[in-house]
């Protein structure tokens, strides 16, 4: 059983922004479905898009058990090393925190 919950503001993005963004969404709401879930509560899975003045601002946070935090430092995580390339690539600012769930924050111009 899971849930995705949606909190969105109708934003346009050029393509070459859209792409990344879509890649780093697609990466973590799978990563979301391979690890967070349990068998004893639903996944939830909260999807958040908001313009801030001029920035950009997305969150995506499950409620799973988080991730080992000798992989945040790792080097090895492929899919870490992906979403923080495409964050770089458009020069976004990306934060990522494991308490009470998994949490990764970007904000962009």
């Amino acid at each position: 059983m899971y849930e995705i919950q949606f909190d969105l503001e109708d934003i346009k993005l050029d393509l070459n922004t859209s792409i990344p963004c879509g890649l780093i969404i697609n990466e973590l709401i799978t990563n979301s479905f391979k690890y967070a879930r349990s068998t004893d509560k639903p996944l939830i899975i909260q999807i958040e898009l908001k313009k801030r003045n001029e920035q950009v601002y997305l969150r995506i946070k499950d409620n799973g058990p988080g991730i080992p935090e000798e992989l945040l430092t790792s080097a090895n995580s492929f899919g870490l090393e992906l979403i923080q390339g495409l964050s770089e690539q458009i020069n976004g600012e990306m934060n990522i925190t494991s308490e009470n769930g998994f949490q990764y924050e970007l904000s962009f111009n």
